[in-house]
């Protein structure tokens, strides 16, 4: 990314997530929105995936497509 696009994603009011493009998809930044609907900082969530968002009560059936239109 370039520093414009760091810029845009930090000042974005919706959060906002970015990851690698090759599997596990680790994040690799994320802005101060998706912090505070999250609940994690940046350092907490930065090489993590986003399945740290997961619980007990996640839909797997909605996981699973979710999964599948990453896959196409």
């Amino acid at each position: 990314m370039l520093a414009t696009d760091f810029e845009a994603l930090a000042s974005a009011s919706d959060a906002m997530v970015v990851t690698e493009a090759t599997p596990p998809f680790a994040i690799t930044h994320v802005n101060s929105a998706w912090e505070r609907l999250c609940g994690y900082t940046a350092a907490e969530a930065k090489g993590r995936t986003c399945s740290m968002l997961q619980g007990p009560r996640t839909d797997r059936s909605k996981l699973a497509v979710l999964h599948e239109a990453i896959a196409a």
